[in-house]
């Protein structure tokens, strides 16, 4: 018997034979490409998220500044505008203060004066201030003093970046400040010896919009 023999050829798959060099250069360019697009995602959502952050913040330092002046209210004698009162600015000088309320408080068996007002801070340069602007709303314990000149360096900053766009009127009641009413303003239910005090605080939330956020309260004197 006569043997057969078969002889097959060899098939050698595509698959095993390696890249070639265009393939690869195109490969690497999409990986590029791919790897840069994520990149630029993640930025932008980190981006996003500290603004975020930021906003977050400014709206709770707002909210506590409302209420830290509402608590003063409630323990107030006497609630006023501190329109009588000049502001001398000190630092820094470019500052423009607007006073705003009044408040007397109890302070042992005595009574004591507290003033806030607005520091407009827009004509600051940006080496001149450490605070946000355009403006930063101010607390000043006057103590016993009547003096009615105030140096701006005594006072205690409550919270910055106040806007200092013309501020809506009141729907009732009077307005302190009477004229150029900004980021903080109050609207008096008389306009001496008030004993209800609406509250508005207007501020930027960051600043790379122009959008103002508000936030207001009521508060009562409970002392009068």
């Amino acid at each position: 018997m006569r043997t057969v023999k078969l002889y097959l050829p060899v098939l050698v798959s595509k698959s095993t034979a390696g890249f070639t060099l265009i393939e690869l250069i195109v490969a690497i360019m999409l990986s590029a490409i791919l790897m840069g697009m994520t990149g630029y995602g993640l930025s932008i959502m980190t981006s996003k998220n500290q603004l975020a952050e930021v906003e977050t913040q400014r709206r709770v330092q707002l909210n506590r500044a409302l209420e830290y002046i509402s608590e003063d209210i409630r323990m107030a004698r006497t609630i006023n505008p501190a329109s009588s009162y000049t502001i001398n600015s000190v630092t820094p000088t470019c500052a423009i203060a607007t006073p705003i309320l009044s408040l007397t408080l109890p302070n042992g068996a005595a009574t004591k004066t507290v003033v806030y007002y607005l520091n407009d801070l827009s004509s600051c340069a940006n080496n001149q201030t450490v605070w946000l602007q355009p403006g930063v709303i101010k607390r000043i314990d006057l103590g016993s003093s009547t003096s009615l000149t105030i140096a701006d360096n005594n006072g205690q900053e409550l919270v910055d970046a106040i806007s200092n766009t013309v501020a809506p009127a009141c729907t009732s009641g009077t307005i302190a400040p009477a004229t150029n009413a900004k980021g903080f303003y109050v609207c008096l239910d008389s306009p001496t010896n008030a004993r209800k005090v609406e509250l508005h605080l207007r501020a930027k939330l960051n600043a790379q919009s122009p959008e103002i956020y508000q936030v207001s309260s009521q508060a009562f004197s409970r002392s009068q």
